[in-house]
């Protein structure tokens, strides 16, 4: 570039800091099947951008599934001047079973998705690119609720005797004692197959399928013995001689120790003869012969080089019948007589099933997805009983995640009746609403009423200073709920209305425990990451820069302090982490620490008596009564 020798020469300066703008965090995204929708217009596992106020969604997605009503509720928490919510829509579909049990299972696992694939919630992860906006509270209506709850294990607690050996039995399965879940049901399936004595033990059952959904333990059954009836066998035992014993070795039969002599036996004592054949025989004569208590329990045969030993007497006892050897070259079928059993009578195999604690499957693929889009995600629980509640709630783990005591009672706009809809729409509603009301995501939708309702699926009992409650329970456990109003009651919630209260997410870290606080932050970033973008490339690494870098972020976090947003916050240049080396790769390192303001959770008042105030009483009293007397 050259400078004109005649004219005028224009520079433009750009060493002022970026303003910011702050990031859209109210776009929500719903996901869920519909069979009544228009292919064309909601084409299946492809997000679709819509507004809430549009009067053609009722035809455009029909009746069918929680998407419409979701939008409806939605409208129904609106602020002031407040018009839409901004959707970003995908349509999933329904599983093909035959049985509605597995047809569900097979929406849920459609609503799930691949991430390979880009289908379920991770079509989420297209809008940006297709509809360039990005969705950042997420809903899945009406599937958050379903714990993959299955077979853990199926023990023998009675050992099934008088089946046919080797023959396969099929477990019964149906609903356990307090099952809630019956209408959804996916069943196990198991085998028992009867070993060589035709008993049934834990090693001889073979699970095939786990099942799914159970809120009770499935009972479980096999059929009666159909096979011979049981009889007793005597315990035996083998003991095998490849060469000549030596001299003083020994057998051990239960205690009473044989010896081998060259000389003439006497008492318990065997004469080795001229070969192995002799021997044995000798040995065989010695023991069918033998008088001692231990010994003569038995019945012997020869057999090649084998001495074969079973027990007179048939039973289990004879297992106990110990034998051992120091015979050099010989062996022993065991340290015990083995294969005693006792007669029997044919007993039913008696199988007890336990459950496995599983997390909802969707539920459970959301995080990594928020995590990319920088979202969170309410979802709620079947809201059956607090200890149903806790028991799904142990199971999430992110604190991407607005944890909900499930289900909300409507009139169905169709029909005219009551019906259960998801609450985790409604409470979407009102985070946007606080969003558009306060101007930033850095408020909680706690404490606010729920409209277009008629009451709470279940009644929660709450109390404003009494935690022995249902309802301050379920809050310990992160779980938002909703309780009623009640006129003249001061230890309610309101005076009126269906009011919700939720403040945390479901991740372990207290520090990042309110979901105001993980979406303020989220904000912070997004916002920040389209101005200081600017930067790169654009920019060198000089003192202006690094000015006007720190000035940027600190102008946005002085706006948000400005308007209590945030309680106050600091900006550093990371010195030591900008070493000359850094630098000259063109790295650079700045910091802030901000505090977004904690949610109000609790006012204590302490309440004492003031003495002071008598003592005042008594001194006007002294004086106004002394100047009357007087």
């Amino acid at each position: 570039m050259t400078s004109p020798v005649f004219g005028l020469e224009f520079i433009a300066v750009d060493d002022q800091p970026q303003p910011v703008i702050g990031a859209n965090m109210d776009v929500i995204g719903i996901v869920g099947p519909s069979s009544t929708a228009d292919p064309v217009k909601f084409p299946l596992d492809t997000p679709v951008l819509r507004f809430s106020n549009e009067t053609t969604l009722t035809n455009d997605l029909g009746t069918d599934g929680y998407i419409l009503d979701a939008i409806q509720a939605i409208n129904s928490q609106l602020a002031d001047f407040q018009i839409a919510a901004q959707l970003v829509i995908v349509r999933t579909p329904y599983g093909t079973a035959a049985d509605a049990n597995v047809k569900l299972q097979q929406t849920i696992a459609n609503m799930m998705g691949q991430s390979t694939a880009g289908t379920g919630v991770t079509a989420l992860l297209k809008a940006p690119d297709l509809l360039h906006c990005t969705p950042r509270i997420i809903l899945v209506p009406g599937y958050t609720g379903q714990m993959a709850n299955s077979l853990d294990e199926l023990a023998v607690t009675t050992a099934g005797i008088g089946y046919i050996p080797g023959q396969e039995y099929q477990v019964t399965f149906t609903e356990g004692i307090g099952e809630l879940n019956g209408a959804t049901l996916v069943l196990p399936q198991a085998r028992a197959i009867a070993d060589a004595n035709g008993e049934i033990h834990d090693y001889s059952i073979f699970i095939d399928g786990w099942g799914a959904w159970f809120s009770a333990a499935p009972a479980a059954s096999l059929p009666a013995p159909d096979g011979p009836p049981v009889v007793g066998l005597p315990a035996g035992g083998q003991m095998l001689f490849s060469r000549q014993p030596g001299v003083g070795a020994t057998i051990n039969l239960n205690g009473a120790v044989i010896s081998f002599v060259t000389g003439t036996p006497t008492g318990l004592q065997v004469q080795i003869g001229p070969n192995l054949e002799v021997t044995l025989n000798s040995l065989l004569t010695f023991l069918q012969g033998s008088a001692n208590t231990n010994i003569n329990q038995n019945n012997y045969q020869l057999v090649g080089g084998t001495i074969n030993i079973v027990q007179k007497n048939v039973g289990a006892a004879g297992n106990g019948f110990t034998i051992a050897t120091t015979v050099t070259g010989a062996s022993i079928s065991g340290s015990h007589l083995t294969g005693g059993r006792d007669a029997a009578i044919s007993t039913q195999a008696i199988v007890t099933a336990s459950v496995s604690l599983g997390a909802n499957p969707i539920v459970a693929a959301l995080t990594p997805i928020l995590n990319q889009l920088i979202g969170h995600a309410v979802v709620e629980s079947a809201g059956l009983s607090i200890v149903a509640d806790a028991d799904w709630r142990s199971t999430i783990n992110s604190r991407r995640i607005i944890p909900l005591v499930g289900g909300i009672k409507v009139m169905d706009p169709i029909s005219g009746n009551i019906v259960v809809k998801p609450v985790a729409p409604r409470v979407a509603g009102l985070i946007v609403a606080r969003d558009h009301a306060t101007g930033a995501p850095f408020h909680s939708a706690a404490n606010q009423p729920i409209q277009g309702v008629v009451a709470p699926a279940r009644n929660i009992s709450f109390s404003l200073t009494d935690g022995a409650c249902e309802g301050q329970q379920l809050l310990s456990y992160n779980l938002g709920i909703v309780v009623r109003g009640n006129v003249g009651v001061e230890t309610a919630i309101s005076s009126g209305g269906f009011i919700f209260i939720g403040t945390d997410n479901a991740g372990d870290s207290e520090l990042w425990r309110m979901y105001n606080v993980t979406r303020g932050r989220d904000f912070i970033h997004l916002s920040l990451m389209p101005a200081l973008r600017t930067y790169l490339g654009r920019s060198n690494i000089t003192k202006q820069t690094v000015i006007n870098i720190l000035a940027t972020i600190g102008d946005f976090l002085g706006n948000l302090k400005a308007r209590e947003h945030i309680l106050d916050y600091r900006l550093s240049f990371r010195g030591p982490l900008n070493s000359a080396s850094e630098i000259r790769l063109g790295h650079l390192t700045v910091g802030f620490q901000a505090e977004e303001p904690p949610v109000l959770k609790r006012i204590t008042t302490m309440s004492a008596r003031y003495k002071p105030a008598i003592d005042h009483m008594v001194q006007e009293l002294e004086q106004q009564l002394n100047i009357t007397i007087g």
